[in-house]
């Protein structure tokens, strides 16, 4: 279940991608950001640097991996398999994300294929054509 919010957070971005997996198991890094194992997290999520204004449950594993269940991240436009197993974030192709401990946000940034399709108007399939009325011509 996604929370919607209207909080913004401030503060430089650490880094959960495979890549940067280093900027976090830092020596200098605080204890307290690392975690010892498991944990459940529920961050802020931005999308292709748009914020969507939505709290989406995290697992974080000791090793750095990201999931979430497969229901939310659909939730959140980005394309997963149905039902609510965990799906790593790093298992998803053409997606990259950051985590920052301090906001409590996760950036993703993904191309276009790891997206759901959008119908972006006022037109439904199932919509019914307006008859006209009699008096107009």
């Amino acid at each position: 279940m996604l929370i919607a919010t209207c909080a913004v957070g401030i503060g430089g971005l650490g880094s959960a991608a495979a890549a940067d997996r280093n900027a976090l198991t830092d020596p200098g890094m605080s204890p307290a950001l690392m975690p010892q194992a498991q944990e459940t997290l529920f961050l802020e999520v931005i999308i292709n640097d748009a914020a969507t204004g939505l709290i989406a449950m995290f697992e974080r594993d000791p090793e750095e991996r990201f999931s979430s269940p497969a229901s939310e991240l659909v939730e959140l436009g980005i394309d997963a398999p149905p039902g609510d197993r965990l799906v790593a974030l790093d298992a998803i192709a053409s997606l990259d994300y950051r985590y920052d401990p301090l906001a409590q946000r996760i950036e993703i940034d993904a191309a276009p294929e790891a997206l759901l399709p959008q119908m972006i108007g006022p037109l439904r399939p199932d919509a019914v054509a307006p008859t006209p009325h009699r008096g107009w011509r």
